[in-house]
């Protein structure tokens, strides 16, 4: 992979996800299972196609669930 996500990317692709996530909650009442598995299935079907190996491995430079980064 020749790009590498940074710092500033990551933190402001999250905001535009989580006010995505807030305008499906509120049109459409969604809760947040609904809209994690709807994201869920996004990513899977851009990982299938992209021409890298898959970004989601252990040694990758994406922050974890608790906003802390792996590398």
């Amino acid at each position: 992979m020749s790009w590498k996500a940074t710092t500033s990317f990551v933190d402001k692709a999250s905001q535009d996800v989580m006010s995505l996530v807030e305008q499906w909650k509120q049109r459409y009442g969604a809760d947040d299972v609904s809209c994690g598995l709807i994201l869920e299935a996004m990513s899977k079907s851009l990982l299938e196609f992209a021409d890298t190996p898959d970004p989601t491995a252990t040694a990758h430079g994406y922050p974890n669930h608790d906003g802390r980064h792996y590398d």
